[in-house]
């Protein structure tokens, strides 16, 4: 049987129902689940201890994630790679805040079965939905379109670049994260968190792999807020370090 990791980026109240839910979900499909929580020791220490007791409490179907430097993206891509040695075969990375919705889990596990190893979630394709507040279906929008323009080939554009909610399979995980190491990415050197979305997909893409995107309603179980200024402008400065760096490889190529 395929065993289905599920990466959760620790963000919710209560951890243990969402686990279980996600040991239901999985079996249903016909996987083996296990569970990886992934927080940062430094930047949430609250976190990185409700994550032990959880570890201790299942410690054959949960596992822990925890960095301890760099931006919580760190914890977010350590995940991935904990999963593979824990022994998935295919890995789901998602928030644990409610923003992804467990439910949706099946729709990769089923793209998984017809070969996909690249699966990624958008929220704009026939089918999904993003329930955030217009400030933030305006911010996820533009920052899809400046990345299809500046990022990538017009060719390997996708709908949606900020999404998070993505499944990749082992042999995947193993390639990228060699190819690139996590501590050089911009998001974890600089952060803010969730850039490391738009990183990824940039990675994947610049990487060759084939993507397959599935719709996803995001915010089913939580009410988005604002971004603040502060993190726009953060956001906002890693983009054009991604865009920078995009410019370095190509004048390297043509060098």
């Amino acid at each position: 049987m395929t065993r289905i990791g599920v990466s959760l980026s620790v963000g919710y109240n209560d951890l243990e129902p969402q686990a279980l839910k996600i040991f239901d979900v999985v079996q249903l499909m016909g996987g083996i689940p296990l569970v990886v929580l992934c927080t940062h020791s430094v930047l949430d220490p609250e976190g990185t201890n409700k994550v032990m007791e959880l570890c201790h409490k299942y410690p054959d179907k949960i596992f822990p994630a925890i960095a301890d430097s760099g931006s919580f993206s760190a914890a977010y891509l350590l995940g991935m790679q904990v999963a593979v040695e824990k022994g998935a075969d295919f890995v789901i990375s998602m928030d644990s805040d409610g923003a992804h919705d467990v439910c949706e889990i099946p729709k990769f596990i089923h793209e998984f079965t017809r070969g996909h190893e690249v699966v990624l979630a958008s929220r704009v394709l026939p089918g999904g939905a993003n329930k955030y507040p217009l400030q933030r279906r305006v911010v996820s929008r533009v920052a899809t379109i400046l990345a299809n323009i500046l990022l990538v080939p017009w060719s390997k554009r996708i709908t949606d670049f900020s999404s998070g909610y993505e499944g990749l399979s082992r042999y995947v995980v193993q390639k990228l994260f060699k190819s690139y190491t996590p501590d050089t990415w911009i998001s974890v050197v600089y952060g803010p968190y969730h850039l490391q979305n738009t990183e990824l997909r940039l990675a994947l893409l610049n990487s060759g792999y084939t993507i397959k995107e599935v719709p996803i309603t995001y915010g089913v179980n939580k009410n988005g807020k604002p971004l603040k200024v502060g993190y726009l402008v953060q956001a906002l400065l890693g983009f054009f370090r991604m865009v920078r760096w995009v410019l370095d490889q190509k004048s390297n190529k043509k060098g």
